[in-house]
């Protein structure tokens, strides 16, 4: 069980990775392929597209044809996509690889959780690890790729996380199968009507969709905000291990504090607290102001991506739905709302600036935990 355990976080590890891999890379790109604002935005966010198309479909075939084989088949197609994103020789190669990368990494956080959370008897420490190690992906991706990028080419990260994704889901076929238990398999209607009555869903699922268009808008402006600076992919991909960093050690003490920590209050601070960190950016756009909001804005995320898994498997236990049906959702609200941060903000930043596009972010950081605190009153 431990191996099966570990070559999942691997896993995991591998597929954020890749997924972080393309932030310090955008501006090269950018460059390279002579990209608009708007394309630009949209190759940051294909990935997140997909992972909007494959979540729930991904969550509903675990729970039907087993998380195991679904995770398992992901595994594969995460390798094969990193590898076509390594040798992509224009935009639209590039993005058609993204977007079935997009597709893996939606129905191994929607299947694979499943499995993981069935193989380790549904702790919350085992769930809320998995944010660690995804923020160890996130500090190691951006300087990874960055360095390597800088050193041999904007392909190679890619091509070597290709084939790491390759050998670890061989391995995994090779292992112990883990423990699979029953799931009800209910049609999406009836999930999401169960799911939205539901005040320990519903609040993940806010603060999924606050995380994803934070990311998908903060992830495509301070790169590029520091690259105009005069800043290298290097240096930047630096900044955002650094955050990585933070992100991880808060991830792990709030998993390692358990259910005590798998609250909507807690949710509700860490979104109040992510619009105080966005002042500074609203006035003044330098390095040090950037770099900071950089720095500063991980450690909340990292408590609160860290609740949200433990608290829609919780809520799905109750209402008995399948657990990979509500990661799917989750998996879903993170990805559109990435997908939609992106976007609107390669467009709206060439149209009226990025400090109108951060207070936009702020705004919503308040809905969220207004929103927040009505449910964890009810």
């Amino acid at each position: 069980m431990r191996r099966l355990l570990i070559l999942m976080y691997a896993l995991i590890f591998v597929d954020e990775t890749a997924l972080q891999a393309l932030v310090p890379l955008v501006p090269s790109y950018k460059q390279a392929l002579g990209l608009s604002g708007f394309e630009a935005g949209l190759l940051l966010s294909a990935a997140s597209l997909a992972i909007v198309a494959g979540s729930i479909p991904g969550g509903l075939a675990g729970d039907r044809l087993g998380a195991r084989r679904v995770t398992l088949t992901a595994g594969a197609l995460l390798a094969l996509s990193c590898l076509g994103q390594g040798v992509a020789p224009d935009l639209w190669t590039l993005l058609a690889a993204r977007l079935a990368f997009g597709v893996a990494s939606a129905v191994i956080w929607s299947a694979g959780l499943s499995w993981l959370s069935d193989s380790t008897g549904d702790r919350p420490g085992a769930l809320g690890a998995v944010m660690a190690i995804a923020g160890a992906a996130g500090m190691a991706g951006p300087v990874f790729a960055g360095v390597v990028a800088d050193r041999v080419s904007r392909g190679a990260p890619f091509v070597i996380l290709g084939v790491l994704a390759g050998l670890i889901t061989v391995a995994l076929v090779l292992s112990d199968r883990g423990t699979e238990r029953h799931h009800e398999h209910h049609p999406l209607r009836r999930v999401l009507g169960l799911a939205r009555r539901d005040a320990l869903i519903a609040g993940a699922v806010i603060m999924m969709l606050l995380g994803g268009f934070s990311d998908g808008v903060v992830n495509l402006i301070g790169p590029a905000q520091l690259a105009d600076a005069g800043k290298s992919s290097a240096w930047i991909g630096l900044v955002l291990s650094v955050a990585a960093g933070l992100f991880i050690l808060f991830a792990a003490v709030t998993a390692r504090a358990g259910l005590r920590a798998v609250t909507l209050g807690l949710g509700a601070v860490c979104t109040a607290l992510s619009a105080v960190v966005l002042g500074p950016v609203l006035v003044a756009s330098t390095v040090a102001v950037v770099a900071s909001m950089l720095l500063l804005r991980a450690p909340l995320l990292g408590t609160m991506y860290a609740i949200c898994f433990p608290l829609g498997v919780g809520g799905a236990r109750r209402v008995g739905v399948g657990a990979g049906s509500i990661n799917g959702l989750l998996g879903f609200a993170w990805g559109g709302a990435s997908f939609i941060g992106a976007v609107v903000a390669g467009s709206f930043v060439e149209a009226a600036g990025a400090r109108a596009m951060y207070g936009v972010l702020a705004a919503a950081c308040v809905a969220a935990t207004g929103a927040l605190a009505l449910l964890a009153r009810r």
